[in-house]
């Protein structure tokens, strides 16, 4: 609390959330809990949380953010298949690129930007 007060800056306890990220053995081993506090407000601790757009879990594995990817380009697929009855192929095209590729890009980026320097590169090629 005082770090945040020198630093101006105000935490909201109930948009608050905490998690301990670590291995999956070490879940095993034991529950752990935090007991997080803010003035007479509980922290809400949760195993994974959305943020910037991401899904992060307390093992840091994708598995959550993937699905919900898939499951975003799924609905966009149908939707995709539903245009054929009322739109020409042009603007099918236009749909798939500015809405189905550009899901898929966002997806990935979380992955693509956590590769370091002389990491292998994705690379996606669109062909038209």
């Amino acid at each position: 609390n005082d770090w945040c007060n020198n630093n101006r800056m105000a935490i909201h306890p109930k948009k608050s959330k905490s998690m301990i990220i670590t291995t999956r053995q070490k879940h095993q081993l034991a529950a752990l809990k935090l007991n997080l506090e803010i003035g007479n407000n509980i922290i809400e601790q949760v195993s994974e949380h959305k943020v910037l757009g991401i899904v992060i879990d307390s093992e840091m594995k994708w598995q959550s953010h993937i699905n919900i990817i898939c499951k975003r380009v799924s609905q966009n697929l149908y939707l995709l298949a539903r245009l054929k009855f009322f739109v020409n192929e042009d603007s099918r095209k236009l749909f798939f690129y500015n809405i189905i590729i550009i899901i898929i890009i966002e997806g990935l980026y979380s992955a693509v930007s956590r590769l370091k320097p002389g990491s292998p590169r994705f690379t996606m090629t669109l062909k038209t």
